[in-house]
């Protein structure tokens, strides 16, 4: 996982036009926030929050997607979301390489979502931004379900069925 991230910000600043369009894009105390949002966004998770924080009470409110990958001039997209997905196809292959009928595989592949997922959750609160009354970060609901499960579950599952399929 990791690596992946490594992999997408690699990528992300080495196709930036200018260090200023970083600055532009968010103030220079999110950098880090910004970096993770990216690896949220290489796996086509766009489902960002805005928590507005009254007096006695807190309200969500849902912002509109955005996605630096695609929002940016940065190239193609389908680069960004081909490195997660290569990562955790690759550890599917690796759980799944004695498994010898393609469920059997499967299942083993889809096990990278064991790892995967609590990662990503706790990130979804890690990596949000608070600021004067108001909070920006990863959704939820949504984390867990297309950064959590479907993307490693799929990915990796697809892998443990051809590697239990050879």
């Amino acid at each position: 996982m990791i690596a992946g991230w490594i992999g997408v910000v690699a990528l992300f600043i080495s196709r930036l036009p200018s260090r200023t369009d970083l600055q532009n894009v968010i103030g220079e105390e999110y950098v880090v926030e910004l970096f993770a949002w990216l690896f949220y966004n290489a796996h086509g998770y766009k489902d960002f929050t805005v928590d507005i924080v009254y007096k006695s009470s807190a309200q969500s409110v849902p912002t509109q997607p955005f996605n630096y990958i695609t929002q940016l001039p940065v190239g193609n997209a389908l680069h960004f979301h081909l490195i997660p997905a290569a990562l955790l196809f690759f550890c599917g292959l690796l759980l799944a390489r004695k498994r010898s009928n393609p469920v059997s595989g499967f299942v083993a592949g889809a096990s990278v979502a064991i790892g995967y997922a609590p990662i990503l959750i706790g990130g979804s609160f890690f990596f949000t931004v608070s600021d004067a009354g108001l909070s920006l970060g990863p959704e939820l609901q949504s984390t867990v379900l297309i950064a959590g499960l479907i993307y490693p579950v799929g990915v990796g599952g697809l892998a443990g069925i051809l590697s239990g399929s050879l």
